[in-house]
């Protein structure tokens, strides 16, 4: 994350706490601040071998405080825009039922990320390109690319 509110989804500040469960102090008697990682930043073996009892849990199981960030993300997760398909020239598609189509679209997270604001927040969503029109600027890049080669040869 390039800002500070960006970090702050990833990681919260808290007292060290050592194994008795005590605040570990410094020389000056005051609690020792660190940053602690709401997930793990990086996969190790070990995680592979964990059981699924290790991180999937029913909701009963969790805290209040775990409640109410499991109820943050599905607030987030179900307020993401659909991703709406378009044919090659840009003409939404529709299914048989007459629903306009729609599948599941992997998230830029880094730029994500760096919406510090509700307004960058929307500018992203809206500057998300459809698959449709990703391929054609990759197949205009690429047909550029070989006509500019058989120029040259």
């Amino acid at each position: 994350p390039i800002t500070t509110k960006g970090w702050n989804n990833f990681v919260r500040r808290g007292h060290r706490i050592d194994e008795l469960g005590q605040e570990v102090l410094d020389e000056q008697g005051l609690p020792i601040d660190e940053d602690f990682a709401r997930f793990p930043f990086y996969w190790r073996r070990d995680h592979y071998s964990m059981s699924t009892k290790e991180f999937v849990f029913k909701l009963g199981e969790l805290s209040a405080e775990e409640r109410a960030d499991y109820k943050k993300l599905l607030e987030f997760v179900e307020g993401l825009p659909p991703y709406l398909l378009s044919d090659p020239g840009g003409e939404p598609l529709f299914g048989v039922d007459g629903r306009r189509l729609s599948c599941t679209k992997v998230i830029a997270t880094k730029e994500l990320i760096a919406c510090d604001t509700p307004e960058k927040l929307t500018a992203f969503w809206s500057t998300m390109t459809s698959a449709s029109a990703a391929l054609r600027k990759a197949r205009a890049a690429k047909n550029k690319r070989e006509a500019s080669s058989a120029a040259t040869t």
